[in-house]
């Protein structure tokens, strides 16, 4: 007996983590599918003393960030700025001429836990946009459209401790469903069922 339990307990754990997974990529797939940006004003942020333009956009169980490098540094430490997050941060070198924009998108449910980020200092490269030109929140529904389709190279990302807080979260439900199979399937053994009197003429 101590065999088919250990059994059943083994695929218990692994179905429910299974079964999470593919609730949390599918999950994923639908807030990016339908995410919708808000208009939102843009800020000024702030890295290691620089200054950045900011906007930061927020639909459910999706976030996007794009930031635009203003070009000078803090002489000293002055007023409070909204530091920018560290996952928004850029992950490149800022160049020494020219302006550089970084677009960064993360996504999950009920945490975040992947993400893309795209970055550029060409004038003729649309992608990822100007904060100011955020004024519609259009970039988070682009964003998340190229993170689907891969248009513009995006470099992807996990976070790890979301994507193991989600897929414990998700896998939960799951677990409990096929508990509760497996104790009604052991309850109904072979000897109850009918016609299974356990003897023979």
């Amino acid at each position: 007996m101590q065999r088919p339990r250990v059994r059943t307990i083994t695929v218990v754990i692994l179905g429910g983590l299974v079964l999470g997974a593919i609730t949390m990529l599918g999950s994923t797939l639908v807030l990016l599918k339908w995410a919708r940006g808000e208009p939102v004003n843009a800020t000024v942020g702030s890295i290691d003393r620089q200054f950045w333009r900011s906007v930061h956009n927020r639909a459910p169980g999706v976030e996007w960030i794009t930031l635009s490098d203003w070009g000078h540094d803090m002489v000293s430490d002055g007023p409070g700025l909204e530091p920018v997050p560290e996952w928004a941060r850029p992950r490149i070198a800022r160049p020494e001429a020219g302006r550089m924009r970084v677009g960064t998108i993360r996504a999950g449910w009920p945490r975040p836990w992947i993400g893309a980020w795209w970055s550029s200092n060409r004038r003729d490269e649309g992608w990822p946009p100007l904060p100011f030109d955020e004024d519609l929140g259009h970039g988070l529904e682009g964003a998340a459209n190229r993170f689907l389709s891969g248009r513009d190279q995006p470099n992807y990302m996990v976070f790890q401790e979301g994507l193991v807080f989600d897929l414990l979260v998700l896998s939960a439900p799951w677990w409990v469903v096929l508990t509760l199979c497996a104790v009604m399937r052991e309850r109904r053994s072979p000897d109850d069922q009918p016609g299974n009197s356990g003897t023979t003429n």
